[in-house]
């Protein structure tokens, strides 16, 4: 039986390989033609080549698309079930590739990007949608990153919205490994933190929330991290209250200058008035050569959305009708001021930051999936500052 199982798993992975190594053949035609130099998309966020045409056969799953022949093959259940059954025991990390990331610096590089991977990302929506066909709740199998095991990566239409006339679930807080508890994007920021970052164990690490089960997940995994809440002016600022939070305003962060190592924050600048000052504070907080990861929403625009402004009286004047996010300390949640475009890493490197850029990714391995991308921000304060 084991022999039979070993033939059957080198046979499709010698098929995965065939296609991937096609699949780099053509794109060094496309690069000979030159193409060479721009930024390139991944198939399937596993670092393979672009853009491959008429890879596969008559009648199988794929059709002539030879973007979901990579998707069929690198998730087909059989190939899945093979790999549980022939992992070697070890369970190493090396075992998984790496998340393919796409460093984009500016709104031109995003046009430049998009015009040459536009067919890519309509077959990722192709495969997303037909993930949703019946309109129900389902799993993605996938390999948690957190856990370091294989999952059924739990998904629903809570939060879902409707793209292009189609109720979609919300990838990006759906997807929730039943082991971790982790969704999509919580699971990937832990990923990228690690694959960029590589902070040990005792890293000084800031994260801008304390009551998550993201916060959880670190702490485990860093003891030293340090989070906050924002729990309002009428809050001391700082140590932490008899419940142990810790109430921190992001414009006027109680911590010495270069206390961290690396600082964490996600979706949490659109509901700061002054954002400009809450990353200003975050570059005097870092060690020379320490990294801000965060997200926020983004329009992928030029230029960022203003929702609503806050008065120096401290009213409030709503530009677009009011929208709120979740809070975990309040049932009102909270109000969204801004949705950033590309302007913001200007401003990131007018402030003092360098190597400021989006990182996109999209992995059905990982259980990264949405809009055909997923997005991260990255920006680092000089080593000589």
């Amino acid at each position: 039986m084991r022999d039979r199982l070993d033939l059957y798993a080198v046979t499709a992975q010698t098929e995965l390989d065939g296609l991937r190594a096609t699949m780099a053949e053509r794109e060094k035609e496309t690069r000979d033609r030159g193409a060479a130099g721009s930024p390139q998309a991944s198939l399937a966020g596993g670092g393979d080549a672009n853009r491959l045409s008429g890879v596969g056969r008559a009648n199988v799953p794929w059709g002539t698309d030879p973007f979901l022949a990579f998707v069929w093959i690198t998730n087909s259940p059989m190939l899945t079930v093979l790999r549980r059954i022939l992992r070697p025991t070890s369970g190493s990390s090396g075992e998984r590739r790496r998340l393919v990331l796409v460093r984009i610096g500016s709104f031109e590089e995003y046009a430049e990007f998009v015009a040459r991977t536009g067919r890519e990302y309509a077959s990722r929506r192709r495969f997303e949608r037909g993930l949703i066909a019946n309109r129900g709740a389902f799993a993605v199998d996938g390999w948690c990153v957190v856990c370091q095991r294989e999952a059924q990566f739990q998904v629903n239409f809570e939060y879902s919205h409707e793209v292009d006339g189609e109720l979609t679930p919300n990838w990006r807080e759906r997807l929730i490994c039943p082991h971790c508890g982790l969704n999509n994007r919580m699971r990937a920021s832990m990923h990228i933190l690690q694959q960029e970052c590589a902070p040990p164990s005792g890293a000084a690490l800031y994260i801008t929330e304390q009551t998550t089960s993201l916060f959880r997940a670190l702490h485990h995994r860093y003891p030293g991290i340090v989070g906050s809440e924002y729990l309002g002016d009428s809050q001391r600022r700082g140590p932490a209250d008899r419940d142990g939070i810790r109430n921190e305003d992001l414009t006027q962060l109680t911590f010495e200058s270069a206390r961290f190592d690396h600082i964490l924050s996600f979706d949490v600048f659109e509901h700061v008035p002054e954002y400009r000052t809450g990353f200003g504070e975050c570059l005097r907080c870092l060690k020379p050569g320490g990294k801000l990861v965060f997200t926020v929403p983004f329009t992928k625009e030029r230029s960022t959305l203003v929702r609503a402004r806050k008065n120096g009286d401290g009213s409030i004047v709503h530009l677009l009708s009011p929208e709120y996010h979740g809070d975990p300390l309040s049932e009102a949640g909270c109000l969204t001021f801004y949705h950033f475009g590309w302007d913001l890493l200007d401003d990131l490197r007018r402030l003092g930051f360098c190597s400021v850029g989006a990182l996109l990714y999209w992995s059905v391995e990982f259980g990264y999936l949405g809009g055909g991308e997923q997005m991260i921000f990255v920006a680092s304060k000089p080593e000589a500052a």
